[in-house]
């Protein structure tokens, strides 16, 4: 049986990593051939079920600040760090901002690294370590691979943790360092990849694409034909995700289609959730063609039995950051077109055929356009149709996840041969 490490953010506790519940479920089929062991990096109050065959640990997540502190003043001794120091000189981005993102990857990949090695002279090796970040926690794994104790190292890398230009301090720590050192790194499309290659110099053979996958329900409610159209948005309540875009294309809509009646419906949490919701009975207020509610957070599973009951014309996602929005995934397994800037991978999801591909950065008269140019739409009933036909082909859970993990095997069994 081959030994499996998989470190998260916080899976299986908290809300978080929502879209890792699918594969792991996946990967719990898979016990007569892994020994399975997940390891959070933080705790929180609630827990996901990751299935009987699968071990959790907490030996990764910190008894204190203190300990993360000492573990932050110890990797500055190091020449690495130093040389990450005098490369962010030399390329003229030695700033606060950056040494303190600096600090903080250096310290954890130290924590992370120390207690691996502890649980590993209990447990025994692994022959195989998967991050499902590509941020320190993988960083730490190829340094374990490096001393023999892990046989082989990949990460999947998503958004903040490829997109340098997504980070805070536009400065991702050590990536150029560690990025050759991993069997594979696992993007999300052909764009990702091209990015990682041209500026962290990656090999090419190093860089894989794997895209992630939602269920495809056979379930599609049908249209209720009441001359309503119903507009959805999925997404954290935080700013990046630029819910108050929607809001305001919708009191823009409201007013110049007054014959238009609309419903919209949105789904998640988060810091700006009552900031939101009083932003919208201000804007709205008066419009009486527009309706809406906050249904505020769901599981993953709620999202998917509300959608398998609830019939929707479109999914509008105004966002200034994306990676691979499993948001539209799982709206457009159901048929539902998608309305979406075109940043990140979105482009790889939403096109002219099967929604509407707006600018970056849209502004609230292009939002408002686009849901009215698709209200209005002769193609509406194809676009559903070639939007479910491409989760169907490309994004399919069933199809891509057991794909990556049988990847994984060959490369694990490889390693455990070679011993």
């Amino acid at each position: 049986m081959l030994k499996l490490l998989i470190l998260t953010s916080v899976f299986p506790y908290g809300s978080g990593e929502e879209f890792f519940e699918r594969e792991i479920l996946q990967w719990s089929h898979y016990s007569e051939n892994f020994s399975i062991t997940i390891m959070p990096l933080r705790r929180a109050e609630s827990i996901r079920a990751v299935g009987s065959s699968i071990h959790l640990s907490d030996a990764l997540i910190q008894k204190n600040f203190y300990e993360k502190y000492g573990y932050a003043l110890s990797s500055m001794c190091t020449r690495r760090f130093w040389a990450e120091v005098l490369s962010l000189a030399r390329s003229n981005r030695l700033s606060i901002r950056s040494i303190k993102s600096l600090i903080v990857c250096a310290g954890t990949i130290h924590l992370v690294k120390n207690k691996l090695r502890r649980f590993i002279e209990v447990n025994g090796n692994f022959d195989l370590g998967y991050s499902y970040w590509n941020e320190a926690t993988a960083y730490a794994l190829c340094d374990l691979k490096e001393d023999g104790l892990i046989a082989h190292v990949i990460s999947r890398a998503h958004g903040a943790d490829l997109y340098e230009y997504r980070r805070p301090s536009g400065y991702a720590p050590f990536k150029r360092f560690f990025i050759n050192k991993f069997d594979a790194v696992y993007v999300l499309a052909d764009k990702a990849r091209s990015y990682m290659i041209e500026n962290y110099d990656a090999d090419p053979k190093v860089i894989k694409v794997a895209p992630l996958g939602v269920v495809c329900s056979a379930i599609k409610p049908d249209s209720p034909n009441d001359n309503i159209l119903r507009v959805l948005s999925l997404s954290y309540c935080v700013q990046l995700k630029r819910v108050d875009k929607i809001i305001d294309s919708l009191a823009l809509l409201g007013d110049s289609c007054p014959q238009l009646k609309v419903n919209w419906t949105h789904i998640g949490g988060g810091a700006l959730l009552e900031d939101l919701k009083r932003y919208a009975a201000k804007r709205l207020e008066g419009v009486g063609n527009v309706s809406y509610s906050f249904l505020g957070p769901m599981r993953n599973s709620d999202v998917r039995a509300f959608l398998d009951a609830n019939y929707f014309d479109m999914i509008v996602n105004c966002s200034d950051l994306e990676g691979m929005p499993v948001s539209l995934m799982e709206a457009m397994s159901y048929g539902i077109p998608a309305i979406a800037p075109d940043i990140g991978e979105v482009g790889s999801l939403v096109n002219e055929e099967n929604g509407i591909l707006i600018p970056a950065n849209p502004t609230v008269e292009t939002i408002a356009s686009a849901i009215q140019a698709l209200a209005f739409s002769k193609e509406a009933s194809a676009a559903r149709q070639r939007a479910e036909d491409l989760v169907r082909n490309s994004f399919n859970e069933d199809v891509n996840y057991i794909k990556f993990i049988s990847d994984l095997s060959l490369l694990a069994g490889a390693a455990n041969e070679s011993r």
